[in-house]
């Protein structure tokens, strides 16, 4: 992958109106290109000549003429075949993809008018981004005569509009139990290409009854429009032989009444003259595979998630420099963009009390009326598994943090020399409910602790940094908790297999030159901590990237330059 990205801004303040105002833009240019290449992949016409072996003249060759004069050798299928066979049925593939990002923005702050607790203070801006992508596969990918998927060239773009406001209320102060009370509003209106006009709202307020603590809370409704890989990643067809047909009659026993009732009339309306007890299905275990399409959906539409914080801060005045806070946050998410098992898409259409033409998740099973395509009248010829606005997740925790700021030489020389100043913060995450249902149909299951979704119970960070002048050192410390890979395990197992706790050490530095020039540098996993073995994760990367760091001990460098 080959990263480029730039940006410019600007900054100032002026005054109108007997007002003070501070303003901002910037503008952003971003442009990822990768290439993959594929070795070995099998030419499936070399394959079937190559296998296609015959004995010529004392010696074992490829049957078909032409094939052996243009260098085909037999493929031993029961030994397996030689380098040269190997050689001459393979060849090799490549892709190569863009991803480009365009951002302008500009925001504004001023002061509305005073009240006897404080200035009303006032935010205000917009953004307009575009984003887009292409996938190309070359010729030999997408001619189809390679056991790949022809998938050929895949992509799209997307702009978005937004514009957004914000406004603190201070409403009384050093007042008895009032030492400070507030309320903060906040509203985005963003206009996406996509999937049209979208809303955000947030209402904050903090209330403190004197002056070492401060409660908090706030509530809000967000919203994510799906992004450019969800929308136009490509779509390929995979196969399974692990799916069952509902209208299938072995499909029947084990289920309730009600879903035998919705599948006789489901099925009815969509296999000609069907039958539940004589109809056998195109496919299934033992039978051929089931095709399948997976990838980007462009019908997507965006999630939404009502999001709520309730929490405290304490600074005692008796300790200057500390800091502590505990916070209860839920977020409840509809519309989670997700995939759904193969079997789950088949049921969410066959076991529903919603007729065929009306339920929209029909539309993902494509079935054969004249049995043309699949052997069996009536046989699915597809399932679609794109993306789909279809899961539910829960998420409810606790966040705690402990910071302490202090001079070293009022802890060690009584603060007669300068000797910097050191910083402190441990944050923690309790997350005791992360729950997630995949569809409609299925339970709406706790993942807290579980690999699964990369879920952990418990995380945190210990962070140390040190500043002396125009030197500054860092040191952060990150802790995942152990969890389990599957939901497999029950409280009488005497020792359930876990995914061990995780600890990840990372080290920086930075040095002011001078006014306009900084230097800065360190090294992420500085002690090369190795991921956890997932037992369940057959591909090089998982959901356990999401908290673990594949990449192994990373060294970076920078600088800033300030005209």
């Amino acid at each position: 992958m080959n990263p480029d990205r730039a940006v410019i801004g600007m900054e100032g303040d002026f005054n109108a109106l007997n007002r003070d105002f501070a303003w901002d833009w910037y503008a952003q240019y971003g442009q990822t290109d990768g290439t993959t290449m594929s070795y070995g992949t099998p030419y499936i016409r070399r394959v079937a000549q190559a296998v296609d072996a015959v004995t010529l003249n004392g010696q074992i060759v490829c049957r078909d003429a032409a094939a052996r004069a243009a260098g085909c050798q037999p493929w031993n299928v029961i030994n397996g075949p030689s380098d040269a066979a190997v050689a001459w049925a393979g060849g090799k593939s490549g892709t190569e993809s863009t991803v480009k990002q365009t951002v302008v923005a500009a925001n504004m702050t001023t002061d509305l008018f005073q009240l006897p607790a404080g200035a009303v203070g006032l935010a205000f801006g917009g953004e307009y981004r575009k984003e887009e992508s292409l996938f190309i596969q070359d010729a030999a990918g997408a001619s189809g005569e390679l056991f790949l998927n022809s998938i050929g060239r895949r992509g799209g773009e997307y702009d978005v509009a937004e514009v957004y406001g914000e406004i603190a209320v201070p409403l009384l102060r050093d007042l008895p139990f009032a030492d400070d009370l507030r309320v903060e509003a906040a509203g985005r209106y963003s206009d996406y290409s996509s999937i049209g006009g979208v809303y955000q709202w947030r209402l904050a307020g903090e209330w403190a009854p004197v002056r070492d603590v401060r409660f908090r809370a706030n509530h809000g409704v967000a919203v994510r429009a799906p992004n450019i890989v969800e929308l136009y990643s490509p779509q390929s067809r995979n196969f399974t032989t692990a799916a069952v047909d509902p209208c299938d009659k072995d499909a029947f026993a084990g289920v309730s009444a009600a879903q035998q009732a919705a599948r006789r009339v489901n099925c009815a309306a969509v296999i000609p003259n069907y039958n539940p007890t004589t109809f056998t299905s195109s496919f299934g275990p033992g039978r051929a595979s089931l095709p399948l399409l997976q990838g980007g959906n462009t019908n997507l539409r965006e999630e939404e998630a009502e999001t709520e914080q309730l929490g405290v801060v304490i600074q005692p005045r008796w300790v200057p420099g500390l800091q502590l806070s505990f916070d209860h946050f839920r977020y409840d998410l509809d519309g989670y963009i997700s995939t759904v098992p193969v079997n789950t898409a088949l049921t969410l259409c066959y076991d529903s009390a919603q007729s065929v033409a009306t339920n929209p998740a029909c539309a993902n099973v494509v079935r054969d009326a004249s049995g043309a395509a699949s052997g069996t009248i009536g046989g699915v010829t597809e399932v679609l598994l794109t993306n789909q606005n279809i899961a539910k997740v829960r998420v409810q925790g606790y966040d705690a943090s402990i910071a302490y700021t202090f001079d070293l030489a009022d802890a060690l020389a009584g603060g007669a020399y300068d000797m910097g100043r050191l910083q402190l913060r441990l944050d923690v995450t309790r997350t005791y409910e992360w729950r997630f249902q995949g569809s409609a149909q299925d339970t709406f299951r706790n993942f807290a602790g579980y690999v699964t979704y990369a879920a952990p119970e418990w995380k945190g960070a210990l962070n140390a940094v040190y500043s002396f002048k125009d030197l500054t050192l860092g040191w952060q410390t990150t802790y995942v908790g152990k969890m389990s890979p599957t939901e497999a395990f029950n409280d009488s197992q005497l020792t359930p297999y876990y995914v061990p706790e995780y600890f990840r050490h990372d080290v920086r530095a930075s040095y002011n030159v001078n006014e306009k020039i900084t230097v800065r540098g360190g090294v992420q996993n500085l002690s090369n901590e190795i991921p956890p073995y997932l037992p369940e994760v057959y591909l090089g990367t998982s959901t356990g990237s999401s908290q673990y760091d594949n990449r192994g001990r990373f060294f970076f460098v920078g600088a800033t330059l300030r005209y």
